[in-house]
């Protein structure tokens, strides 16, 4: 708006010039006759008002014009004031043109061209009033420094079409530049200063022929030339010049004195925007030249062609414009300088010479190169094909390893828990390898189908883990043994050793002897090498044993009543064990039996007729402390040691055991089962009755009975406390079961003839682990002499296979027992997990995670109706919450206390109504109904006062509902409390039909209501909102949504779970639920949600990422109804109410496993 405020002048061919000084000087020649005039005064000085006009500062001068900023008194609003300096000195060319610059602007109404509002004239002063731009000018903004090629594009055209709209009204600017283009404070641009300006239609106006108006860099060719005609065009080039200054910085052309700028303007062509600034796209630099073409018909036709060029490059689209050829500056520089072509046409004709006689040699050479060149780029081709395939085959391979993986834990073929985490392993290193950015991962839009796409880290997160969390057992090859039978097999305590018959034939044909075993051969179970024999006179052997060690043997020959020691490998006679006095002469192999104690000091033998046995006991140490034990109604077979040695466990008839300590001389103890033992198998093939199994040196006996169905069922008995522990019904087959306890007597191994191994987890209370069909025919012997290393054989006993267990190292049972766990919690800061469990007496119990410790049980009184378990935030107190009483224990010296409820505490499972902060106070929810309204409130259970005033909610009856469940429901609000005890969170509807689309929030202290938690969109309500849990930071609330049917019975076929991000009042996540969701819980850093199924098994999600992690199965079947995290989320323990068992997952351990293989979350 305002002329820059220096003036100076320049003399050309005898005419006077006046401009203003600025970033470019502003040519407008006046007559010597006008060039002397008095200065308009300052505002400061003589003039504060003119007519209805306040003036308040001066904001810009010029050569012709001064500016104000001023008050328009009658409207109070602000404008601009432009004054001629001259006044009533004021010659009648300075005068005209003020008045058509006044003229111009008042015919101009345009958003981008600013308004005029008055004209007149005060004192001889002629003014205009218009419109007043609080902002900077376009120079003032670009200050030598470019703009974003976008902005600038924009920018100009929006002056392009502000000028547009000037042509239109005959109006032609001459005078564009940055100076004269003023930004609002928006940045929309203003065009101003049309003291220069022409009308077309008007014939000469003011210009003389020869006469230079406008500012050098700024202006087009022929306004510079002095060209009487000078139209529209010369406003387009303008425009082009003012992008060309913000795409680069700098005007078109500036030289060190408008006249040198002049003179570029007219010979020069401008440097390309892309030298000065390389980013500037091709399309704005082909628009920007266009319009500095020399030629005005070579430009755009129209400022409107220009801004819709503009508008088709911000667009994304093809611009009009195309840029000069080569061929056409080739011919624009011959016509600028034609010396210079003459002199570069002679020195061309002197090359061409030169050039023409190494042209020969040139083409030559080109061809060669031309060859290599092809050579070479079809070596690039086919190697960029090799990479592009072998991109695309490793893509294959990694979704063909995560597959492989997937049916591999599906199909559960023993040794899959390897195979699948090798192929997982691998799948996830290729899936993270550096891809070739020609060559990306293979997606769904390249190839549709899921198996054409790159698994995700969480897909082969998620089959790690089951790989890790589910047990397996892999084989080692079978050795052979060969030249042996079935009938007598041994191997040693430690399954390295392994004794077995053999039959050698007679050199006459048709002679067989009647007993055929002719000796015994030891092998190496590691490699099947035989390490001696031992040859049996006459074939005489009707029973054998093999030392724990595997160094001696024990046998009994046909007719002797003795029981010869030997040593192996080579038979060397050891000892013979005197005969005892009921002891007769063995008859035959089903008859007999001989058994090691595990410390090898004690060797018992059975001997019967079939109906009935006796049962002897040799101390190898001190013979003469053998003796016979007893004579039982029962056939020979299941003699079993404990794992200490110091007890003798046998079959006593019918449902009877009895219990024979071996360290001193008594009667047997009779143990009475539930349920009758199974009857020895007889034949050749069974010379190990194995009815009964001790676990290693624990008190824990595994009896093999009959159940109803005729089946085998195992019976677990505790002998210290005379009470069956468990019973394990496996459906197998009575005559040819076989069984073997886990060195740490945690785990017993079954199997019979149909082949399968069966492995039984006792504390949990269910199979752990199937091997199905793995020894066709049925299994001879079962041994599990190391942790590692279970052995078995088939019934020939001439094939033994070493199996390996995985074990269970990252989940495990941490305590067991016949009454439910009603509830968990995590001691804060430590590994201690307390533990309530119910019954006729209940009970409390501390265990440590690491040992598996237990801590002193403490009782509690079953009038109390234990319900919830809750640690005070610092772990030094311990409350146990019931009908109308509260239990606190302080620890770690378990001192009591005993607090009254005011009301009965209602507990629904997974809903967390109470809070124990570490000031001291014990805070649980009560709830009150009175007249179809619930008071809700908070109650401090140590001091007895309530917190805060309460909260008033309204409860409708369901009239869809019966008394009956009216009455079941009773008057309960679904809440939730904070943890620190702030906040109350609680669903609002009607009796039995509760909407989860309203979830009030309150301040516990102040009663105030913070907010509600709604959703419209969320479906029918439920019968029942389970609310779960809120994170212990408070962001996260997730609750369970069932649907109910037409009879108000739940749907959990549609159940799903929310997630609600409290502070921000919005649903963070609705996922449909896998199964029967019966709890969830959050990980002390909030990260975390874990969520229990009534069909036993737990997913861990990331709630911030709404991704499942992984699925843990802890329970084959059953409910799991409380979840518990230590505090540093290292550990995760669950348990059924159905079951005394609590299973504890490694979580710190799983993750480092994952972490090894690059998938840790």
């Amino acid at each position: 708006m305002a002329d820059d405020p220096k003036e100076s002048s320049a003399q050309d061919d005898g005419k006077t010039a006046t401009y203003r000084l600025g970033d470019a000087p502003t040519l407008a020649p006046v007559p010597a006759s006008d060039a002397s005039f008095s200065a308009a005064p300052p505002v400061t000085t003589k003039v504060r008002h003119i007519g209805d006009y306040e003036l308040l500062d001066e904001i810009g001068r010029g050569g012709m014009g001064v500016v104000y900023k001023a008050r328009q008194l009658s409207l109070n609003r602000l404008i601009a004031l432009k004054m001629i300096l001259a006044g009533d000195h004021a010659g009648a060319s300075q005068l005209s043109r003020f008045r058509d610059e006044a003229e111009a602007l008042a015919r101009l109404q345009h958003p981008h061209i600013v308004q005029i509002f008055e004209v007149g004239e005060h004192e001889g002063h002629p003014y205009f009033s218009m419109e007043f731009v609080e902002g900077c000018s376009l120079a003032q903004k670009l200050d030598g420094t470019p703009l974003p090629p976008h902005e600038s594009a924009k920018l100009v055209e929006l002056l392009a079409r502000g000028i547009h709209y000037a042509h239109q009204q005959g109006i032609v600017h001459r005078d564009l530049k940055p100076a004269n283009v003023l930004l609002t404070k928006g940045g929309a641009p203003k065009i101003t200063d049309f003291g220069l300006a022409k009308k077309v239609e008007g014939g000469s106006g003011l210009t003389q022929s020869g006469a230079i108006m406008g500012t050098p860099s700024y202006m087009a060719p022929e306004q510079a030339g002095g060209k009487k005609e000078v139209g529209p065009a010369a406003d387009v080039y303008a425009l082009g010049a003012i992008l060309y200054e913000c795409l680069t910085g700098r005007p078109p052309f500036k030289a060190a004195t408008a006249m040198d700028t002049l003179r570029q303007v007219v010979a020069d062509d401008p440097v390309p925007p892309t030298r000065l600034a390389p980013r500037t796209p091709r399309d704005v630099e082909t628009i920007c030249l266009k319009c500095l073409q020399k030629e005005p018909y070579k430009r755009y036709a129209g400022a409107e062609e220009l801004a819709n060029d503009l508008r088709r490059f911000l667009n994304g689209e093809p611009i009009a414009a195309r840029p000069v050829g080569a061929a056409e500056r080739v011919g624009k520089w011959v016509r600028r300088r034609p010396a210079a072509a003459a002199l570069l046409a002679v020195i061309a004709a002197a090359a061409l010479g030169f050039v023409l006689l190494l042209d020969r040699a040139r083409r030559e050479a080109d061809s060669r190169s031309a060859t290599e060149a092809d050579l070479r780029g079809q070596a690039e081709t086919q190697r960029d094909q090799a990479d592009a395939a072998r991109e695309q085959g490793q893509d294959a391979l990694t979704r063909s390893l995560y597959e492989q993986a997937h049916s591999l834990r599906l199909s559960r073929q023993p040794g899959w828990r390897w195979q699948a985490l090798e192929s997982v392993g691998q799948a996830e290193k290729l899936r993270a390898r550096p891809h070739r950015e020609d060559h990306p991962p293979i997606a769904e839009a390249d190839k549709p189908g899921p198996s054409s796409q790159l698994p995700t880290q969480g897909e082969l997160r998620r089959e790690a883990a089951a790989a890790l969390l589910l047990e397996d057992a892999r084989p080692a090859p079978p050795i052979t043994i060969a030249g042996t039978v079935g009938m007598y097999r041994e191997v040693s305590a430690d399954g390295r050793r392994a004794l077995a018959g053999f039959v050698r034939l007679p050199e006459k044909s048709g002679v067989t002897p009647a007993i055929p075993v002719a000796g015994f051969r030891l092998f190496d179970l590691s490699d099947g090498r035989q390490l001696g024999e031992l040859l049996i006179p006459n074939a005489s052997v009707v029973t054998v044993a093999l030392s724990p060690d595997g160094t001696f043997l024990a046998l009994a020959e046909l007719g002797h009543r003795e029981v010869q020691l030997r040593d192996l490998p080579g038979g060397t006679p050891r000892a013979t064990l005197p005969a005892l006095q009921s002891m007769a002469p063995p008859l035959a192999a089903m008859n007999n039996e001989l058994v090691f104690s595990p410390d090898g000091r004690y060797l018992a033998a059975a001997q019967g007729d079939g109906k009935k046995s006796d049962v002897f006991l040799w101390d190898l140490r001190d013979p003469t402390a053998s003796r016979h034990l007893a004579r039982v109604d029962a056939p020979v077979g299941g003699l079993s040691f404990r794992g200490d040695g110091r007890a003798l466990a046998y079959p006593a008839g019918g449902n009877k055991i009895a219990l024979a300590d071996v360290t001193a001389r008594g009667e047997p103890k009779v143990i009475e089962l539930p349920l009758p033992l199974v009857r020895p198998a007889s034949g050749p093939n069974f010379p190990r009755r194995e009815r009964l199994a001790w676990a290693s040196a624990s008190s824990l006996l595994a009896v093999a009975c009959m159940n109803a169905a005729g089946k085998a069922a195992i019976v677990f008995w505790d002998t210290d406390q005379q009470a069956e522990q468990g019973r394990w019904d496996g459906d197998f087959d009575v005559a040819t079961l076989r069984m073997a306890f886990s060195p740490d007597g945690k785990r017993l191994a079954g199997g019979d003839k149909e082949g399968t191994i069966h492995i039984y987890d006792i504390a949990a209370g269910g199979e752990a682990l199937r091997l199905e069909a793995l020894q066709p025919g049925g299994f001879g012997m079962l041994r599990w002499p190391a942790d590692d290393r279970l052995l078995s054989a088939d019934f020939t006993a001439v094939s033994f296979t070493t199996w390996e267990p995985s074990g269970a190292s990252l989940s495990s049972v941490l305590a067991s027992g016949k009454e439910s766990a009603i509830d968990l919690a995590f001691r804060p800061e430590s590994r201690s997990l307390a533990v309530l469990r119910g019954g006729a007496k209940p009970e409390v119990v501390l265990v440590e995670c690491e040992s598996g410790q237990v801590r002193p049980k403490v009782a509690v009184s079953a009038d109390l109706k234990p319900d919830a378990l809750l640690f005070q935030s610092d772990g030094q107190r311990l409350a146990l919450l019931g009908k109308g009483q509260a239990v606190v224990w302080d620890l770690p010296d378990w001192r009591e206390k005993t607090y009254s409820l005011a009301a009965p505490a209602i507990w629904r499972r997974g809903v967390s109504k109470a809070a124990f902060p570490a000031d001291d106070r014990l805070l649980v929810v009560e709830q009150t109904l009175k007249d179809k309204q619930v008071r809700l409130s908070v109650r401090d259970v140590v001091s007895g006062q309530e917190v805060g005033p309460g909260f008033i909610t309204t409860l409708d009856q369901n009239p869809n509902l019966g008394a009956g469940t009216q009455a079941l429901l009773g008057p309960s609000i679904p809440t939730i409390l904070s943890a620190d005890g702030r906040l109350l969170l609680g669903c609002s509807g009607s009796l039995g039909s509760f909407s989860h689309n309203l979830i009030s929030i309150w301040d516990v202290a102040s009663g105030n209501r913070l907010g509600e938690l709604s959703s419209p969109d969320l479906g029918p309500p439920p019968l029942m909102p389970r609310m779960s849990g809120l994170s212990p930071d408070g962001k996260w609330l997730c609750h369970f949504h069932i649907p109910s049917n037409d009879d108000l019975s739940m749907d959990v076929t549609q159940s799903r779970l929310r997630v609600w991000d409290v502070p921000n009042r919005r649903l963070h996540w609705d996922m449909r639920l896998s199964g029967s969701a019966s709890a969830a819980m959050f990980s002390p850093d909030s990260r975390l949600l874990a969520v229990a199924y009534g069909e036993g098994f737990v997913e861990l999600w990331d709630v911030q990422q709404r991704e499942e992690l992984f699925r843990w199965q802890p329970l084959r079947v059953g409910e799991i109804k409380h979840l518990a995290f230590t505090s540093d989320a290292a550990f995760l323990a669950c348990s059924s109410e159905k079951q005394g068992a609590v299973h504890l997952l490694r979580l710190g351990n799983l993750r480092r496993r994952l972490a090894d293989m690059g998938l840790d979350w």
